[in-house]
């Protein structure tokens, strides 16, 4: 999922920015016993879902729309924080070097998503 970058000063960043979050010791839980198949089997996934978001993207699917969310969900399902998306420029480089534009329509699609559930944006939580 990270590539080539330093997994240990990615998960050290994490801990320090979202230790003290459900969603980081939900994200500790399920990937807590991984071994090498599952982060390999894990990304794979990711690229999965990325493929088939960017061409919802390419036919025009809006945010806001049911087919967004269903995508939206399935990525919520493998990987929780979504909030570093537009934030944090690396998130934006990655999903934005797939397809221009990728980094805020996901954005738009968690928020939009997270609306239609009745979540306050303000201060969010998945159940």
């Amino acid at each position: 999922i990270l590539g080539e970058a330093d997994f240990a000063a990615h998960q050290s960043e994490a801990k320090d920015r979202y230790g003290d979050t459900d969603d980081w010791r939900e994200s500790r839980e399920r990937t807590a016993s991984w071994q090498t198949a599952d982060w390999r089997d894990n990304a794979e996934r990711f690229h999965d879902i990325e493929s088939r978001m960017i061409d919802a993207i390419r036919d025009g699917v809006t945010p806001d729309s049911k087919e967004a969310e269903s995508l939206v969900e399935e990525h919520r399902e493998a990987y929780i924080m979504s909030r570093g998306y537009i934030h944090d420029e690396r998130f934006r480089a990655h999903y934005d070097s797939q397809y221009v534009g990728f980094a805020q329509w996901l954005a738009d699609a968690i928020e939009a998503a997270a609306r239609h559930r009745g979540i306050n944006l303000e201060n969010p939580t998945w159940g």
